[in-house]
């Protein structure tokens, strides 16, 4: 895998489909999952843009890699 580096820039998407809102629930550091929802969202990686950052973000933490 190739390793990361980020910035100290965030990236987040809201993505609304059928009147529908994705959302992401939170796990705890431990891998419990609390009650914690959130939009998907994280670290733009260096030469990355925030756009590309939001879009791959969405991918990750949905599970959707298609």
């Amino acid at each position: 895998m190739k390793e990361r580096t980020t910035t100290n820039i965030a990236a987040g998407v809201v993505i609304k489909l059928d009147g529908k809102y994705l959302l992401i629930q939170e796990n705890s550091p431990g891998g419990k999952i609390h009650e914690l929802w959130s939009f998907p969202s994280g670290k733009v990686d260096k030469g990355e843009t925030i756009e590309e950052a939001a879009v791959r973000e969405a991918k990750e933490e949905s599970g959707y890699f298609a």
